[in-house]
């Protein structure tokens, strides 16, 4: 039985390595482009959202500095005392905000 797993752990080790090979798995952001730090980041949301979401008050937040598609853009997520999710994307080098939308937490659950 100790031999099953052993092999099942070298197979999984070489996935790894190889799939290390197809996907590296971090990507070094260029943080020379960041123009907008994290205090005017959260500014510029909290403006959006007393504008355009005033009854929607934040519990808990989320905040990452992505890659994606190459520009680099602040991601963040509040989740709001009334169940919804609202996210934000900023672009870090010049602070328009490129995306966001107001979900509930309701629609993410799986139909019976």
């Amino acid at each position: 039985m100790r031999n099953i797993y052993l092999s099942a752990v070298l197979v999984l080790a070489v996935l790894l390595i190889c799939w290390r090979s197809i996907v590296p798995l971090e990507k070094k952001l260029k943080l020379g482009k960041v123009k907008i730090d994290f205090d005017r980041a959260m500014g510029i949301i909290e403006e959006l959202r007393k504008a355009k979401y005033p009854g929607e008050t934040p519990n808990k937040v989320i905040v990452l500095l992505q890659d994606i598609d190459g520009e680099i853009l602040w991601n963040i997520t509040y989740l709001t005392n009334s169940f919804n999710i609202w996210n934000v994307k900023v672009d870090a080098a010049d602070g328009k905000v490129k995306s966001e939308k107001l979900e509930s937490v309701i629609q993410f659950k799986k139909p019976e």
